[in-house]
């Protein structure tokens, strides 16, 4: 995966991170307060492009203006999490090519 940094990698603006070490905006997380995990009213930011709407038809961009939707829980306002899947693949080898027959 070494050789294939480039293809895999995200390559949208200047780089803001690498790892914990930040090369933009350091000060600016420093400035902000702390995520209060368990406080409904403190909202997390927002992921970069969440507003963003793209019509791929016409090439438009636009901001949507939709309200927040209200947090019932804490939780709602944590980043989105996908558990990972990790399928059992095996190679499998073929002691003869099989041909399929012909139904008549």
């Amino acid at each position: 995966a070494h050789e294939l940094t480039w293809l895999i990698d995200p390559n949208f603006g200047n780089r803001m991170a690498k790892g914990r070490e930040l090369f933009r905006m350091a000060s600016l997380e420093q400035s902000a307060p702390q995520l209060q995990r368990g406080d409904v009213h403190q909202l997390a930011a927002l992921p970069l492009g969440s507003r963003v709407k793209l019509d791929p038809w016409d090439d438009q961009v636009s901001l949507q203006k939709s309200k927040p939707v209200p947090l019932l829980t804490a939780r709602d306002k944590m980043p989105f999490e996908v558990t990972p899947m990790f399928p059992n693949l095996a190679r499998t080898t073929n002691a003869a090519d099989v041909v399929a027959e012909k139904k008549q």
